[in-house]
């Protein structure tokens, strides 16, 4: 057992350590109290200031920000950069790839991206090599001979040569190939002078001949050398494997349910440079609204052949660009000039008298270049003082009642005896095309002319009016080209059915200065003998000329290369494709 002293020794220690617990809590309240509840009753009370400096702190953090910000926009710039893939679309279908056969808009703006011509056209529209570096013309301006590139190869590594394209025209000469450039290359000696060279031999003089040598494109003879012509239309190079020479070398057409998508990759040996894209997406749909959907839900750079209507909704968006890109044609009223009433000189002329093209063009919203004649206004021959007759609507009831055609009393329609003076219009059911005949039928009423109106598909239009020249007057588009050569519209020699003179019109005077308006070379012989047809055209009065159509192109504004340009055809966009980029990155700017 524990002694007394033992046991009071041991409650003495345990009330020291009770104070002394007691003590240390003690001054540890002291000490919260001391240095955080008067600390924290301190901070409220100078709390303006805390925050002051927390709002200043804030101020000079988003101050460097912005300086850091501007001064990044001021020393460095955004720079278009390589690479990427282009994304395009347009409404169609892949058929065909081959340049010798690609006739839709599709398989032209895809053959384009793949082959090349021996010449092009440059952003002036001029005459430029392409595979051929340049050309020179004989004494008797018959002959073309042509000097070849010698660093063009082919998509598989060969290496291009004239024999390349004296494969090419010889297929095209040969009617069994079915090429639709046949008619075009009949009687021309294609001959290799070396493998670098190579001539054109004319049967006579004709000086649009090098614009002939930007259409379709070469094919490799190491190829298709050994295809029967009859078998080469079908093959699987022209739709699986086709090789060419051009910017993009082809991958693969995926086909999915509502388009065909053709991959293509940039080709790094191309001979012009080497592309700025990695590669080239072409989607194909078969409806617009597809197409336009993907185009507004960011997917492509740029969407072709643009429905019209669409232009507001288009133009209202954010960071893309709607071209009207002019196309070297001419939107036409062909007057059958074999046809009713229309065989009336004066009739014809009144109808033009008849005609506001002011008004229809303001209807179209001015977005087109005007047509006045057979020429386009920039083209060699073409002269301001020999154009269509004006709007002048006392003129045209004046012609119209010297030609027979009297207006009654109470009647709205003009009659000559028995006959009443009715002529029908066809035209292709497009938007532009229903405005125009809309406001033709409003004016030509006005001078007592009742005019029907039947718009017809693409499709239909082609197969059962104008090649069998089955209407009395027809609305339609022709493709006149960079050269003022326009013998095909308007010689008699044109005018039977399947021919391209929709006019039939036939003037013995017009024929002799088209016919020689072709083959001189000096520009003012040239000029002299179209101003000669111009004058017998404008007389006779076959035709009512409205507008240059354009090709309508949208892209997103990330685009950089892109020129806009007059084209003679819609692939023409193409023509500087490997220069086009939709990368870029930020570069210090040089001052």
């Amino acid at each position: 057992m524990l002694s007394r002293y033992t046991k009071l020794k041991f409650r003495r220690h345990i009330r020291r350590q009770k104070r002394s617990l007691e003590e240390a809590g003690g001054k540890a309240d002291q000490h919260f109290e001391r240095h955080m509840v008067r600390r924290w009753r301190n901070l409220k009370e100078v709390r303006r200031f805390v925050i002051g400096w927390l709002v200043l702190a804030a101020l000079l953090f988003t101050g460097v920000f912005i300086q850091r910000r501007d001064l990044s926009a001021y020393y460095q710039t955004e720079t278009p950069t390589s690479g990427g893939i282009f994304r395009e679309a347009i409404v169609g279908e892949l058929t065909n790839l081959n340049p010798i056969f690609a006739s839709s808009l599709a398989d032209r703006s895809a053959s384009k991206l793949i082959f090349n011509s021996l010449l092009t056209y440059d952003q002036e529209g001029r005459l430029v090599g392409d595979l051929a570096t340049d050309y020179e013309i004989s004494k008797d301006k018959t002959i073309y001979t042509l000097n070849l590139r010698d660093d063009v190869l082919w998509h598989d590594g060969e290496q291009f040569s004239a024999d390349d394209v004296l494969f090419t025209y010889q297929a095209i000469q040969d009617a069994n190939t079915r090429s639709y450039l046949f008619n075009s290359w009949q009687n021309v000696k294609v001959q290799k002078k070396d493998d670098f060279t190579i001539t054109f031999a004319l049967p006579n003089r004709f000086t649009p001949f090098p614009h002939s040598l930007t259409e379709g494109g070469i094919l490799p003879s190491h190829v298709l050398g050994e295809v029967e012509s009859d078998q080469l239309r079908g093959i699987e190079f022209n739709v699986n494997t086709p090789i060419g020479t051009g910017p993009f070398i082809f991958e693969e057409i995926i086909e999915l349910s509502n388009q065909q998508r053709l991959q293509l990759s940039s080709n790094e040996s191309y001979h012009l440079g080497n592309p700025r894209l990695d590669g080239f997406t072409m989607s194909v749909y078969q409806e617009a609204e597809a197409m336009l959907k993907a185009f507004n839900d960011g997917e492509l750079a740029a969407i072709a052949d643009v429905p019209s209507t669409e232009r507001e909704s288009i133009e209202n968006q954010l960071d893309t660009t709607w071209h009207d890109l002019p196309l070297t044609s001419g939107v036409y009223a062909f007057l059958k000039n074999t046809a009713g009433p229309l065989r009336s000189t004066q009739v014809r002329q009144a109808l033009g008298h008849a005609t506001n093209q002011s008004a229809i063009l303001e209807a179209l919203d001015d977005r087109f270049l005007a047509v006045n004649g057979p020429l386009l206004t920039d083209q060699l021959g073409y002269d301001e003082s020999l154009v269509q007759n004006d709007f002048k609507p006392a003129k045209a009831r004046n012609l119209l009642q010297r030609a027979g055609w009297t207006l009654k009393k109470n009647k709205t329609i003009r009659s000559n005896g028995k006959n009443q003076l009715r002529v029908n219009l066809v035209a292709e059911d497009s938007s532009e095309s229903a405005i125009v005949a809309e406001l033709l039928q409003e004016q030509w009423a006005s001078v007592g002319v009742d005019l029907k109106v039947q718009l017809v598909n693409k499709e239909d239009i082609q197969l059962n009016f104008v090649a069998p020249h089955n209407y009395q007057i027809l609305l339609l588009s022709i493709a006149i080209g960079q050269d003022p050569d326009v013998f095909a519209y308007w010689h008699s020699s044109q005018s039977n059915p399947g021919g391209f003179n929709l006019s039939e019109y036939s003037s013995e005077k017009a024929d002799a200065a088209l016919e020689s308006g072709r083959t001189r070379h000096q520009k003012g012989l040239r000029t002299a003998k179209y101003q000669a047809f111009l004058e017998e055209w404008t007389k006779d009065a076959p035709a009512i000329g409205f507008y240059q159509p354009s090709f309508r192109y949208v892209q997103q504004d990330r685009v950089r290369g892109f020129e806009p340009a007059k084209l003679t055809s819609p692939e023409d966009r193409f023509n500087q494709v490997h220069t086009w980029e939709i990368n870029t990155e930020l570069q210090p700017k040089v001052y």
